[in-house]
């Protein structure tokens, strides 16, 4: 299936022409380029911080739901979906609002001298943890004693998202230096 017969934007269609990539006929390379350039446009948009989480329908609703104090079992009845479904959204729509907390905080990251010493990708992943764990409570301070207590209560662990090997030795390395 070519995507030949879709419409190009203008820095598509300039770019097919610079590299010399049919524009009117099926063509792979075309095809691997112009997929190669939304993706990459929207990495850069990540970037930047401009990509947002968006929740669902179906998720907005399930939220209410629990909002409003229905179990999982009622919310799986009125949806006609299993109760395993639900927690399966419930997760999600979690996960979801705490990537949206953390595009808010993305650009305010302290640059007192014990951030410095951290890696992006580690401050990213304290951030996501404290947003998992605490919501929107924004009295929270980054501090390299708060990251121990993320870590001692399970919040941040290898196993959490957004979380390598190399970013928990880097965090672990820093909280080390800092006597945490």
């Amino acid at each position: 299936m070519s995507l030949h017969n879709k419409p190009l934007t203008d820095l598509e269609r300039n770019g097919l022409i610079k590299h010399g990539l049919p524009i009117d006929k099926p063509s792979q390379l075309s095809d691997a380029f112009r997929l190669g350039m939304v993706w990459a446009l929207n990495e850069k948009d990540k970037d930047a911080g401009l990509v947002t989480t968006k929740l669902t329908k179906r998720q907005l609703a399930v939220e209410e739901m629990r909002n409003n104090g229905l179990s999982l079992n009622e919310i799986a009845e009125k949806l006609n979906i299993t109760k395993g479904g639900v927690a399966s959204l419930v997760v999600t729509i979690k996960k979801n609002r705490a990537k949206q907390e953390f595009e808010k905080q993305r650009h305010t990251i302290k640059t007192e001298n014990e951030w410095l010493d951290l890696p992006t990708r580690a401050v990213n992943a304290i951030r996501i943890a404290f947003a998992v764990a605490y919501g929107n409570n924004h009295g929270y301070e980054p501090t390299p004693k708060n990251t121990r207590e993320l870590i001692n209560s399970g919040n941040l662990s290898i196993k959490s998202d957004f979380v390598g090997a190399l970013t928990m030795d880097q965090i672990l390395e820093w909280l080390k230096k800092y006597n945490a």
